[in-house]
């Protein structure tokens, strides 16, 4: 499927690969497969696949295992023999049937029930189900943890998040086993007639004249003869019926485009044409019959598209109302500064009048585009099927803002940016606030409801950049994050505001600002009492203990979580990646238990510890504990980033590795996964947590010092200049 959960093997061709029911399948015997990184929070699945279990004695063998929370599928599940279902007892169904031989066995797994069909019917009774979702370690042919191996061939495994029907099952059975009567196939034959069609429809189109076209695609067995037919109404496939006349080019002919001119049309009138070919197996015509007018189409530009908000533009292509009784076919063509499907939805080049409509729309669709470009055009023009109006050209544009009439604007610097390394799309704090710190700055300058007209544009002042707000304050500070394409100690900003009427970009909402390797980025404010939100594309937002447990609390970034005996449930969140960056702001109370995790990922296993033993490190465990140097002071923010490797993981505390980087146990992320506690609710960390954050990649030492500074000492990080009025752009002429 695209979700492209593919299996790795126990090793080299365990299982192996033999024949099977439907081409090849792989035998398992001691071995399996390893899914990990397969997950979903469905409430129903159907689990499907072939089976042919050798004749092995052993009971309690697992066709597939998931760890989370957890479900078997078991073969052989007892003494007794029978087919079953683990979650949190076992729910057996029937005696294991027959070995060496293919079995088609289909679990369904509902809300509270789960039913099994074997062979294309139910086996068994349908048995109460306690509700399972798909996460964490998952194995094919054995349990999560190596054991319970099952002894034979599986084929075709497939999952479902839906229920499939009785009937489903049966036709996926019958159409899948050796000696079905599912499908019939005739016997092969030559594709003897030929094919032909209307191409793109009449060209060169005047009052009293037009080039009919067509494309004879394939010519068939024999010598092909080629005809076009036109008349003032449908001949359909009757050359008869065509009231205007006809041309012929004799056989034979070969595939290629043709063209024929006629004359003596009558203007402001509708005409129809069809393309025929025949040899000796018979007669083929075109698809349909095209449609064209000798009468004027005309474009109007309706309105041009943005970028911003991804707001469509529109051009309508007209008609004259004595020429409306049929559906008129008009094609175009498009050129321009504009990337079709990349900029814009690529447009089909037709568009089509309805019957007794004098007009069609056809619109233009922009793309979510990072970075956002620079105004583009696309120009359209009329093709074929009628006589080219004014105007038969039209220019439509997909805007970016008009960004010079915004008011206020203030210059932003990061002069305390000092390293000669460039940051790429660094995600820079920005505080806004009314005071002597940011001279000039006022919140009555904004003049669309809360910050809609709030933007931020390179050094030209053109160029938008995306940005996200956490916090709105105008009571106090605002806390912006925006994507700076190039940070040195030379890059500088615009902040623009005071506009009326102005739109809430896309950007602030779509996760652009963490588009490129950020897994989930929480800053720890409450979406809800109950629950805090990813800002990233993936939206792995986190749920609560319980009600304000923790609590939302003022932070060093806005706001943060106080954590006291409570956690944030983050089940759902997974990567296969062999590299991981996590970062976070914490500030532990003095409390003095020891082995408190700040985040606990179960199905690696994967623990972020502060205080992990009797010495008070700070330090992960993978298989073991691997600790890094002393837990540092309490009430005080400290700025930790955890980085890991293939192999090795090191710590950057406050801007600086700290301690030796150490030998690591490279584990995804899956299953049960827990902020502030370990995932079983014990280990409990008191303090508090802001900004945390998971990237794929490995930040650079230049990347966490810039991080470190620019969230923790934002006021020497970052300078901000006084607030001016935005010169208007353009010429001014004098005359007299």
């Amino acid at each position: 499927t695209t979700n492209s959960f593919d299996g790795i093997k126990k090793s080299v061709d365990s299982p192996s690969q033999v024949y099977a029911i439907v081409g090849k399948g792989q035998f398992f015997s001691g071995s399996f497969i390893n899914l990990t990184g397969l997950s979903s929070e469905s409430d129903t699945f159907t689990f499907s696949m072939w089976i042919n279990q050798t004749p092995k004695n052993t009971n309690n063998q697992f066709l597939f295992d998931i760890s989370s929370e957890r479900m078997i599928l078991g073969w052989r599940t007892s003494a007794s023999n029978f087919i079953g279902l683990y979650d949190i007892q076992w729910r057996n169904f029937d005696s294991t049937p027959d070995f060496d031989t293919w079995h088609h066995a289909v679990f369904l797994c509902d809300t509270d029930t789960v039913s099994l069909f074997l062979n294309g019917k139910q086996y068994g009774e349908k048995l109460a189900y306690v509700n399972r979702q798909i996460g964490g370690s998952v194995a094919l042919g054995s349990g999560y943890d190596k054991s319970n191996f099952f002894s034979g061939i599986i084929d075709e495994v497939r999952i479902s998040t839906s229920i499939h029907s009785p009937d489903w099952i049966w036709a996926c059975w019958e159409n899948q086993r050796e000696d079905g009567n599912f499908v019939d196939y005739g016997n092969p034959e030559m594709q003897d007639l030929p094919y032909i069609t209307n191409d793109r429809g009449a060209t060169n189109v005047t009052a009293n004249s037009a080039w009919l076209n067509g494309n004879l695609v394939y010519p068939g067995s024999g010598a092909t003869v080629v005809s076009v037919y036109w008349g003032t109404s449908d001949g359909s496939s009757d050359t008869g019926a065509w009231d205007g006349g006809s041309h012929t080019w004799l056989a034979s002919q070969s595939p290629g485009d043709f063209s024929h001119e006629i004359s003596g049309l009558s203007q402001d009138s509708v005409y129809y044409y069809r393309f025929m070919a025949v040899n000796d197996a018979g007669t083929a015509w075109a698809p349909e019959t095209s449609v064209f007018v000798t009468s004027e189409l005309w474009f109007e530009k309706i309105s041009d598209a943005r970028f911003l908000g991804l707001i469509p533009g529109e051009v309508k292509v007209h008609r004259k109302d004595s020429v409306i009784d049929k559906p008129l076919d008009v094609y175009y063509t498009s050129k321009g500064s504009a990337l079709h499907g990349v900029e814009y939805e690529e447009l089909p080049g037709v568009v089509t009048i309805p019957a007794n409509e004098t007009s069609a729309s056809i619109s233009i669709e922009p793309l979510p585009a990072y970075p956002m470009p620079k105004t583009k055009t696309l120009e359209l023009e009329l093709f074929s099927n009628c006589i080219k109006g004014n105007p038969s050209t039209v220019e439509t544009k997909i805007l970016v803002e008009n960004l010079s009439s915004w008011q206020k604007q203030m210059e932003i610097t990061f002069p305390g940016y000092t390293n000669d390394a460039t940051l790429t799309n660094f995600p820079a704090l920005i505080i806004l606030e009314e005071g002597v710190a940011r001279p000039g700055f006022n919140y009555a300058d904004f003049l669309s409801s809360q910050y809609k007209d709030l933007r931020f544009v390179g050094k030209d002042r053109i160029t938008p950049l995306a940005y996200e707000v956490e916090l709105w304050n105008q009571e106090g500070k605002s806390y912006i994050w925006v994507k700076v394409p190039e940070l040195t100690s030379s890059t500088s900003i615009y902040a623009l505001w005071s506009k009326e009427g102005a739109v809430l970009p896309a950007c602030t909402t779509n996760g652009s600002v963490w588009k490129e390797d950020y897994l989930a980025v929480w800053h720890m404010n409450d979406a809800t009492p109950n629950t805090i939100k990813d800002s990233t594309i993936n939206s792995f937002d986190g749920i609560k203990k319980s009600v304000d447990s923790p609590s939302q609390i003022d932070s060093i970034v806005g706001k943060g979580q106080l954590f006291s005996g409570s956690s944030i449930n983050l089940t759902g969140l997974s990567a296969e990646c062999d590299k991981f960056t996590f970062s976070m702001w914490m500030n532990q109370t003095p409390e003095d238990a020891k082995n408190q995790f700040l985040f606990d990922v179960f199905s690696g296993r994967i623990i972020l510890g502060w205080r992990t033993s009797a010495s008070n490190f700070i330090g992960l465990y993978d298989i073991e504990w691997r600790n890094f140097d002393s837990t540092p002071n309490f009430n005080t923010w400290h700025y930790t980033v955890f980085l890991f490797d293939r192999d090795t993981v090191s710590l950057f505390l406050n801007g600086e590795q700290y301690g030796e980087t150490l030998a690591y146990v490279h584990k995804p992320i899956g299953g049960s996964v827990t902020m502030g506690s370990g995932y079983n609710g014990k280990e409990t960390f008191s303090g508090i947590i802001d900004e945390f954050r998971v990237s794929t990649s490995i930040h650079s030492p230049d990347w966490i010092y810039a991080s470190w500074k620019n969230q923790g000492d934002n006021e020497h990080f970052n300078s901000y200049a006084e607030v001016v009025l935005q010169a208007p752009q353009g010429t001014i002429y004098v005359f007299w």
